[in-house]
C-alpha cells in the first residue's frame, strides 16, 4: 500500500507539480488548498505525511499545525512546511 502524502497549498502550481512527481516515487497524493480544507482532508485520508504552505486564505499554515499538534488523532503525523519566509523569526514561530 502506497504512503499518503497530503499537500496543502493556494497555488495551484505548487499542487500540479507534488501530483506530478511524488505518485512517480510511489506515493499516493492527495491535495487541499486552503487551511480548513487541509484539517477535512486529514480526517478523510489519515495521510501518513504533510506538505503544508504557510500562507493561505481562510486558515493558515501555522493556524493548521497547531489544530494537527492539539489533537491526539493527528499530532504525531509528520508535518513539512513550506515557505517562501527566510526570516528566523518566521521559522520559530512554526517550531512547536
Amino acid at each position: 500500500m502506497a504512503k499518503k502524502i497530503l499537500v496543502v497549498a493556494d497555488k495551484r502550481h505548487v499542487v500540479r507539480l507534488a501530483r506530478l512527481i511524488l505518485p512517480r516515487h510511489g506515493y499516493e497524493v492527495h491535495t487541499a488548498y486552503d487551511g480548513r480544507q487541509a484539517l477535512e482532508k486529514v480526517k478523510e485520508v489519515r495521510p501518513d505525511l504533510i506538505v503544508l504552505d504557510v500562507n493561505m486564505p481562510r486558515l493558515d499554515g501555522f493556524g493548521v499545525l497547531k489544530r494537527l499538534k492539539a489533537d491526539p488523532e493527528t499530532r504525531d503525523i509528520p508535518v513539512i512546511m513550506l515557505t517562501a519566509k527566510a526570516q528566523d523569526a518566521d521559522f520559530l514561530s512554526g517550531w512547536p
